[in-house]
């Protein structure tokens, strides 16, 4: 039985170039890179109802949806 790999498209780390990206089309590398950010943290929005929330509302100078 043979196994085969499959990789998906997708950006990928470049094992040549540190900080960067390549974009992997399915079948082959191509010339495309990318400059690899560091993911952001997630982000929790105080909810309408806490105090908090109201705080955050008022002085943020984002209407709430």
């Amino acid at each position: 039985m043979t196994a085969t790999a499959t990789v998906e498209l997708g950006w990928y780390p470049d094992p040549h170039v540190p900080g960067m990206l390549r974009y992997f089309d399915g079948g082959r590398w191509t010339q495309h890179t990318l400059a690899a950010t560091t993911p952001t943290p997630d982000v929790q929005l105080p909810t309408q109802g806490s105090i908090s929330a109201a705080y955050f509302w008022a002085t943020s100078g984002i209407a709430p949806a």
